[in-house]
Formats: C-alpha cells, structure tokens, sequence
C-alpha cells in the first residue's frame, strides 16, 4: 500500500490556502495547515512532511528568517 503524501502549506492568505488545501485533499494528501512560520515550525516538530508549500515573503520575526530560510 503507497503512502499518503504529507503536505504543509504555510500561507497567510486564508483564500489562497483553502484553495490549495481543497485541490490536494481531492488528490488524497493529508494537508496540514499554518499561517505563520511558526506555527509550521510546531507542525514540522510534531510530524513527518513530505512536501512544503511555503509564502516565501512570510517572516519569522522571533528568529529573524523568511520563507526560504525555513525551508533550508
């Protein structure tokens, strides 16, 4: 049996992440969802993710990163 595809979508655009959210569910990936960089990074500790769809303009503030220093 293949395994369910675990997706994070970071994104402070409630329209933009519901959206996405719908298509992927529709396709069978378990969507988890975050509006701030941080509340990914408690996702990300708490379980495995596959595939992170990240805004890369949103910023850390408590630890001074964008986007695309979380995904590294």
């Amino acid at each position: 049996m293949a395994k369910i595809p675990r997706t994070l979508i970071v994104e402070d655009d409630e329209d933009w992440r519901q959206q996405v959210k719908e298509i992927l569910q529709d396709e069978g990936y378990h969507v988890s969802l975050a509006t701030t960089l941080e509340q990914a990074r408690a996702i990300v500790d708490a379980c495995s993710i596959d595939v992170a769809i990240v805004d890369i303009n949103l910023t850390d503030v408590t630890a001074n990163r964008d986007g695309i220093a979380f995904l590294r």
